[in-house]
């Protein structure tokens, strides 16, 4: 019996001497990781720091490049480069390091483009409102007051500079914040640029008479001239057209990606649009993929035209619309027959706000059931306005 006695006190420190070691060896590496996790954790957030002061740097001068190096922050240093890439993109790479060892982020910014709004308004006059029947699906801004009256429906964010009034119960389903501002480009010249070098570009005090067609090509009369029909990719490679002193008038199916406008030339003469019939696209995003996007770009009005075609029933535009000076309203909007609905897929960014009808029995003019399209918080049609501020649209760890 003492023998075995001995051999089980024996058997037993063996026992005890492994656990002990295998539990001083968890300890041990659990101390290990806990340091690695807080070193890891100090190079993300040196690296992190460095990306948020370029992104500060470039939200208060777009063209700010500098970049910074080894600045010392939080017991490391980091170091950022920034570089353009395509698409008017802006790369920032900020490498943080800590006991010697590295973490790197990388992010993409892009110009805020005002195709990005479903509806954007520089002045809201005060005597016109949005009713009951009205409908707004996506990003929303006006840079005065939001005036309503009666229960007028918003599903995206709502903000404006300086509050709202009227009676009556709006539904801000997306939220509504106030004293936000931001303002339109003094002029164009961006836009006319990209059409004069890879795109369409013609001044000219004639109407102008654009035809979209579903097979990517594009009818353009011009005054008295005859109609030619050219493929979209060969009359504007890039998908910028523009004439400067026109009068264009658009309608079609459009396939492709292209921005077509009219600006006021130097006196002052043309940079109206007229939609003469529905413009929609060939593949309609809400049902199936599509690559199909167009913007529409004046310096004046861009107005639903007062003709048959479109006092019969609702009107169908698909695109983003930019009016510089004037806005997108109803051609005789008072006077004209009592038709439907604008059925809009796109946004509207403008200075001044026109009216598209008017309330009441029998009333004219539309009613409003305005859709935003989701793929503009990310794509934006070529060479369209942009807001002079840049976003965030991709942040690699």
């Amino acid at each position: 019996m003492g023998r075995t006695s001995i051999y089980m006190i024996i058997g037993f420190s063996i026992i005890f001497l492994v656990l002990g070691k295998n539990m001083a060896d968890v300890s041990v590496q659990s101390m290990d990781n806990a340091i690695t996790y807080y070193e890891s954790t100090q190079r993300y957030n040196i690296a992190s720091a460095g990306a948020n002061f370029a992104c500060a740097k470039i939200w208060e001068n777009h063209l700010w490049r500098t970049g910074f190096t080894n600045v010392p922050f939080n017991n490391g240093i980091f170091t950022v480069t920034v570089t353009d890439t395509t698409l008017q993109r802006v790369k920032i790479t900020s490498v943080g390091t800590y006991q010697g060892t590295n973490q790197t982020i990388s992010l993409l910014m892009q110009p805020s483009y005002f195709s990005k709004f479903a509806y954007f308004s520089d002045n809201e006059p005060s005597t016109i409102s949005w009713v009951t029947g009205d409908t707004v699906w996506g990003p929303f801004h006006s840079n005065t007051k939001l005036y309503y009256s009666g229960n007028p429906v918003f599903n995206g964010k709502v903000t404006t500079k300086n509050g709202k009034s009227g009676t009556g119960s709006p539904k801000f389903y997306g939220g509504y914040e106030s004293g936000v501002d931001m303002t339109l480009p003094s002029n164009l010249d961006a836009t006319k640029d990209s059409a004069m070098a890879h795109g369409r570009y013609l001044a000219t005090t004639d109407t102008v008479w654009a035809t979209f067609n579903a097979d990517a090509t594009i009818t353009v009369k011009i005054g008295a001239a005859a109609a030619t029909t050219t493929a979209i990719s060969t009359y504007a490679p890039n998908g910028s057209i523009i004439f400067e002193g026109a009068i264009l008038r658009l309608k079609g199916t459009v396939s492709g990606q292209v921005s077509i406008g009219t600006l006021t030339n130097g006196s002052g003469v043309g940079g109206r649009v007229f939609i003469d019939d529905d413009i929609v696209y060939k593949d309609d995003p809400r049902i199936m993929e599509s690559t199909d996007l167009l913007g529409i770009i004046a310096t004046k009005e861009i107005f639903i035209a007062d003709n048959a075609a479109n006092n019969t029933g609702d009107i169908n535009i698909q695109a983003a619309m930019f009016s510089q000076t004037k806005g997108f309203g109803a051609e005789h909007y008072s006077t004209r027959p009592k038709a439907g609905s604008i059925k809009l897929l796109g946004g509207i960014s403008q200075s001044v706000r026109q009216a598209v009808g008017t309330t009441g029995w029998p009333g004219t003019g539309f009613y409003k059931s305005y859709h935003y399209d989701d793929r503009l918080m990310s794509l934006s049609p070529p060479a369209y306005p942009i807001t002079g501020s840049y976003e965030i649209v991709s942040w690699f760890e």
